[in-house]
């Protein structure tokens, strides 16, 4: 099990650190975090320049545990110190996850299930994606039953605790943790306290404390159109139309598609378990979501829901009589290894670690190209790039993306092979025109980069340090 987690732990790290040279981590998300953690490492409050002038980033979503990460900007003050720090995060689930796993199984099942587990498509999709809070979610998600399974009221309730600070969701995570304690004596208050203080600190976190922290003093990320305009409409919504709420969770085939790539290969098992009401609100908040990214098995979402119908599917196989739990552990493990074997030929997008074979390592002449571009910006000036060009700025300017309200910045590059400069942001070549008239000079650029100066800029000040506000 050490060897198994030591050795995911470098592989998840190198394959992260192999998406730097290639400029597939973005400003959207790995800059943003880079410079709220940078922020927190200088005893500064999370201002991110990517969102806007003095953006408050717990204003965008309530994680105040990414500040625990700020010392190890003291030891290499570097975005790819995220990435990392991700894979650490993931990797230490696995430990966890085999005492869920205990010894009721061949040890050699155990190895191949624990396999599965951490190498499987929403694993590898998390390791993908440049950084996010909610990679604290998916050790504690294990810790959490963890502790149910073992009867630990203290681990319980510090997970718990400890949870409610990763993001707002988690707060109705919690609460259905407590109702799960709160069926099981003794102690069923502190399920009722569990379930209430969940309850509560997602009631305030979205309509108090991100409000006070938002520039228009409202939750930035209520996407659910269908439902209502807010969680009161929501609510009677589900409540007066519940087949239509059902068509929404499936409904188009693509949620369909992402529900058979998260159950199938745990082979239905989860809907055996009590612990999958665990993953409930994660999954409403996805499917029931009006922004279709969340509706594919791409991107970082289905990292904790995974490590939750994981640890549900073992449970469902526990209640099993011995001789079928044996036989249903072995088909299990057979079924989720086949799954990342044939995902890594037949699914490239969910299984991404095969890049490591060849694509991480290759260099092009865009490459190239992008590398010259950011390495021509002095450090301590203002600029504005393409996305895919900010994390290599963060740590040494103030970096933002053309069109976010800033002052105006020193210099812009801006990549004319990419339709838009970030996600729904606009052309490069929309921006490219109003920069020139606005006086901006192109400086440089080679195979479809742009580079321009704005007229008497000068090379360094400390408004444009990449701490700066």
């Amino acid at each position: 099990m050490r060897l198994l987690t030591l050795g995911a732990f470098l592989l998840y790290a190198v394959y992260s650190l192999s998406r730097f040279p290639q400029f597939l981590p973005a400003g959207y998300d790995l800059g943003i975090f880079d410079q709220a953690v940078r922020q927190y490492s200088h005893f500064q409050p999370p201002y991110v320049a990517l969102k806007g002038i003095r953006y408050n980033l717990l204003g965008d979503h309530f994680h105040p545990i990414i500040a625990v990460l700020a010392p190890l900007y003291w030891l290499w003050d570097d975005p790819r110190v995220l990435p990392i720090a991700q894979a650490g995060l993931v990797a230490a689930s696995i430990p966890i996850v085999h005492a869920v796993l205990g010894d009721r199984f061949e040890r050699s099942t155990r190895l191949l299930l624990l396999a599965g587990y951490s190498f499987a498509w929403p694993v590898q999709t998390m390791i993908d994606f440049d950084f996010h809070e909610i990679a604290f979610a998916v050790p504690l998600l294990a810790g959490v039953i963890l502790a149910l399974e073992r009867r630990r009221d203290v681990p319980l309730v510090v997970c718990c605790l400890v949870l409610l600070g990763v993001r707002e969701d988690m707060g109705a995570v919690v609460a259905l943790v407590g109702l799960i304690r709160l069926l099981r004596a003794p102690r069923r208050w502190l399920g009722a306290a569990l379930g209430a203080a969940g309850a509560v600190a997602f009631v305030v976190v979205t309509t108090v404390i991100v409000p006070h922290f938002n520039a228009h003093g409202s939750f930035a990320y209520w996407t659910f159109r269908e439902l209502g305009p807010d969680a009161p409409s929501a609510a009677a919504f589900i409540v007066t139309h519940p087949l239509r709420t059902v068509e929404l969770l499936f409904v188009p085939v693509v949620k369909l598609s992402t529900w058979a790539w998260l159950f199938l290969p745990l082979l239905l098992l989860p809907f055996a378990s009590r612990y999958t009401l665990l993953a409930l609100p994660l999954l409403a908040e996805r499917f029931l979501s009006s922004r279709p990214h969340l509706w594919t098995p791409q991107f970082h979402y289905s990292a904790p829901i995974w490590v939750i119908l994981f640890c549900a599917a073992i449970d469902a196989l526990r209640h099993l009589p011995p001789q079928r739990r044996r036989l249903g552990a072995k088909i299990l493990a057979i079924t989720l290894a086949g799954t990342v074997l044939l995902g890594l030929v037949l699914s490239p997008t969910n299984h991404p670690l095969g890049r490591l074979i060849y694509p991480a390592w290759r260099r092009t002449p865009h490459i190239e190209a992008q590398q010259q571009a950011v390495e021509a910006i002095p450090p301590d000036t203002c600029v504005a790039v393409d996305d895919r060009l900010a994390p290599r700025l963060t740590k040494s300017n103030r970096t933002t993306l053309p069109g976010v309200a800033q002052p105006p910045p020193d210099y812009v590059i801006l990549d004319l092979t990419h339709a838009e400069v970030s996600y729904q942001m606009g052309t490069p070549q929309s921006h490219e025109a109003v920069y020139l008239r606005a006086g901006y000079l192109p400086i440089g650029g080679e195979d479809g980069l742009v580079i321009l100066r704005r007229p008497g800029t000068i090379s360094a000040r400390p408004a444009c340090a990449p701490t700066a506000p």
